[in-house]
């Protein structure tokens, strides 16, 4: 039996819209089940969710000790640990961040283990892991930037891909840099 093309459309989207139900109830099912371990395994008081209006000023009930899971800031980032995800909408910024920490604005970190994404800015002094953005800043450690310009110290080891790169120590290349 032969479907009309109407009909083909229809089953596709429905098979769209299937496969991301899926995928959003796997990354869910993935967090219920790792998130508790990782908080368990602390002996300070860890929180599943924090929302900040500014550093300092995290809103009730919704505390900033130690975040396993979500922290949205809305003006300003919070000064704690961060297990999961940050997202700010002006600037993030947190202690250690352990997963991905993504911005409207900019974002930093004092180390990061993880993923950093903002259209603007991204910095941090300790990096293993990846940072996209327009300007990315990096201390020590390594991974990967990708951005309009990237610039990372000397002890730095990775890759950069973007117009301007430049590792402290070597030379600005265009396109592609790399340290190992």
């Amino acid at each position: 039996m032969r479907l009309n093309r109407k009909e083909r459309k229809g089953r596709k989207g429905r098979i769209d819209k299937m496969k991301k139900r899926m995928m959003v109830l796997l990354c869910a099912a993935l967090i219920v089940a790792v998130l508790p371990d990782a908080a368990a395994s602390r002996s300070a008081d860890w929180f599943p969710v924090s929302i900040c209006m500014t550093m300092a000023r995290p809103i009730p009930p919704f505390p900033c000790d130690n975040v396993a899971g979500l922290s949205l800031c809305l003006l300003s980032g919070e000064n704690c640990p961060v297990y999961g995800l940050q997202a700010s909408v002006f600037t993030g910024g947190a202690e250690k961040i352990y997963g991905c920490q993504a911005g409207i604005g900019c974002n930093g970190t004092y180390e990061l283990y993880g993923l950093q994404v903002s259209p603007v800015l991204n910095f941090s002094q300790k990096v293993a892991g990846a940072q996209i953005g327009m300007v990315n800043l990096s201390g020590y450690g390594g991974g990967m930037q990708i951005g309009v310009y990237n610039h990372a110290k000397a002890d730095w080891r990775g890759v950069q891909i973007g117009i301007m790169n430049y590792i402290e120590g070597s030379w600005i290349l265009p396109l592609v840099n790399w340290r190992f």
